[in-house]
């Protein structure tokens, strides 16, 4: 597995996220090919991820303001975003499968979309806590 720094992450970014993903990188599942990390000018405290399941690429984003957390925030963001990775294939299938059975803008779509986002983050998190607290 290959890991990527794109379009100019910023050093100060770079230096702080590459022993993290060091440190977690074995939580990476086996089919992923390349992580690209690249600087997000969304202003989010956070990380967040894309991941191209099929080409076997997930592309991190490091937001400007995820940079001014604890060590300790960084370091569960980034895990909690792994985990995402994980779980990216059932996420979508469940979005294919939304699109194809509801109507786009009823409001059972709405409820369900918002339920299965809640539900998502809610084993997301899960898993991250366990992970960190093993």
């Amino acid at each position: 597995m290959k890991i990527e720094f794109r379009n100019h992450v910023p050093k100060e970014f770079q230096s702080a996220i590459e022993p993290i993903i060091e440190r977690w990188k074995w939580l990476l599942p086996p089919w992923l090919h390349l992580l690209v990390v690249t600087a997000s000018s969304d202003q989010e405290p956070s990380l967040s991820i894309t991941v191209d399941y099929e080409y076997r690429w997930a592309y991190l984003y490091i937001h400007p303001g995820w940079i001014g957390g604890s060590d300790e925030m960084r370091e569960r963001n980034l895990v909690h975003e792994l985990m995402h990775i994980h779980l990216a294939r059932i996420h979508n299938m469940i979005d294919d499968l939304a699109n194809r059975t509801m109507e786009e803008g009823s409001a059972f779509r709405q409820w369900a979309e918002n339920e299965w986002d809640k539900c998502f983050e809610a084993t997301v998190t899960d898993l991250q806590h366990v992970i960190m607290e093993r």
